[in-house]
């Protein structure tokens, strides 16, 4: 860690043409999506295949890491919850890097939630370290569900 920061503030640095300037540093990254499936995985494969269908309307929770990662960790604060689109798509926008965990909202997997009464094909929650070499889209954190009338 280089940073010489110590208040979460930023400072102002006049620079002028030819000037050099030493011993300032500055800290920048590109925002990360992302993203992935919830599905009703009919062949119980853990895999969104052809043929298979989105979960539409499954709430889906993303997590930071309790004391700031890296993975595995604890569940810390609630970063954000989305609601997957009609093919089951949910998208988390502009996260800085760290650890995450996501996971389906248990408001979705109890009654009267789209869920209810589905068994998972997949992990029920995904452990994330995002860092500033990750690339910017990342994709296929999904979520399979059977239901079994067994």
């Amino acid at each position: 860690d280089d940073s010489d920061a110590d208040n979460d503030q930023s400072h102002i640095i006049e620079l002028t043409s030819g000037r050099d300037v030493e011993g300032v540093d500055a800290g920048v990254f590109e925002p990360i999506d992302l993203s992935g499936f919830v599905f009703f995985d009919n062949n119980q494969s853990g895999v969104f295949d052809a043929g298979e269908f989105g979960a539409g309307s499954v709430f889906v929770q993303i997590y930071e890491v309790q004391g700031g990662g890296p993975c595995p960790g604890a569940r810390g604060p609630l970063v954000d919850e989305v609601q997957t689109d009609a093919t089951g798509e949910y998208v988390f926008m502009g996260l800085p890097p760290g650890s995450y965990i996501v996971q389906v909202s248990s408001a979705s997997l109890n009654p009267p939630g789209p869920l209810f009464g589905y068994q998972t094909t997949t992990p029920t929650e995904y452990c994330i370290n995002l860092t500033c070499d990750f690339d910017p889209t990342v994709e296929d954190y999904d979520f399979g569900f059977f239901y079994d009338c067994l």
